[in-house]
């Protein structure tokens, strides 16, 4: 047996060479320090925060994971992304964009109209906003990818990004007899590349068509219920229906309520699941905390606003 499994004994000396995980007991090796550290970090304060203060004591975007964030089709899932990403790119933080769906001027655009708030910038204002944004960078790619080759481009990312999205789960495996299991491979894939490289990877994924005024969870995910199990948080963006509706026949009765609800329904390294609510500002295409926020414009001249 010695021959097969690697081990340490208590005290920590190597008793065989084998190219298998260690097994020790909870006194040996370097356990209690690596124990130590995560104790000191706090779980939900480690990793990248969101924008926005009232999340930051709930979700963390951590190094060596992956997060799925899913939602019905038009509910924001894409203008988040860009938003996140050049939120962290203005903290320098090195991000890589790789939507599949989206010409990288369109996704320049909907960012520049996100951060400086107005649909059509002064030319000099959009370009002190990209001299700010140099730790933003794309894949300059639209269309279909298989499963392998984006595997393959998000391995390489992960040791040069510290965030990584993709967007989306369908343009990668498309509905089909194998749905299931082609996303389930390739979910595995992006976690084993996360945990390898200390990368944290964003998946955006589609859901089945839901039910009227009820809330999503993470298995109302399109395809197997093995990639919710997989991925190490799941975040659902979903429409304030009701609100909608409303506002659709000119009532505004629900004026106060959020306009869009974000579930934390899975966060293996933290310890909230809940519900936030926020509001669009449809000028701005940005979500805001609380009904009376205005939309944070892009201050070139303000580092403060954007530091971690």
């Amino acid at each position: 047996m010695a021959d097969i499994l690697q081990f340490r004994s208590a005290s920590g000396a190597l008793r065989s060479v084998k190219d298998l995980p260690f097994i020790d007991s909870a006194h040996g090796y370097d356990f209690g320090e690596r124990a130590w550290v995560k104790i000191q970090q706090s779980d939900a304060l480690y990793g990248d925060a969101m924008p926005w203060p009232k999340t930051h004591d709930k979700l963390r975007l951590r190094p060596g994971e992956v997060s799925a964030w899913i939602g019905p089709n038009r509910d924001g899932k894409s203008l988040l992304m860009g938003y996140l990403a050049a939120h962290w790119a203005l903290q320098e933080t090195p991000i890589l964009m790789c939507s599949l769906e989206m010409d990288v001027g369109l996704q320049l655009k909907r960012i520049s109209r996100q951060l400086l708030c107005v649909e059509i910038p002064q030319r000099d204002a959009f370009d002190m906003l990209l001299a700010r944004l140099l730790h933003l960078n794309f894949l300059d790619f639209v269309g279909h990818k298989a499963p392998h080759e984006m595997l393959r481009i998000v391995a390489d990312a992960g040791t040069r990004f510290r965030h990584v999205f993709v967007d989306n789960l369908t343009l990668i495996v498309p509905p089909g007899r194998n749905t299931d299991e082609s996303s389930a491979v390739f979910v595995r894939g992006l976690v084993e590349v996360a945990r390898d490289t200390g990368c944290h990877i964003h998946l955006v994924g589609h859901v089945r068509k839901p039910e009227e005024d009820r809330f999503l969870n993470r298995y109302d995910w399109r395809g197997t219920g093995a990639c919710p199990d997989m991925v190490h948080n799941v975040v659902i963006l979903q429409a304030n229906e009701k609100k909608r509706r409303a506002v659709d026949r000119g009532d505004f009765c629900r004026a106060a309520e959020p306009d869009v609800f974000m579930t934390i329904d899975k966060q293996r390294n933290g310890e909230y699941h809940g519900r936030m609510g926020f509001w669009w500002r449809a000028a701005a295409l940005q979500l805001v905390e609380y009904g009376a926020d205005e939309a944070r414009r892009f201050d070139p001249h303000d580092f403060s606003m954007w530091e971690r």
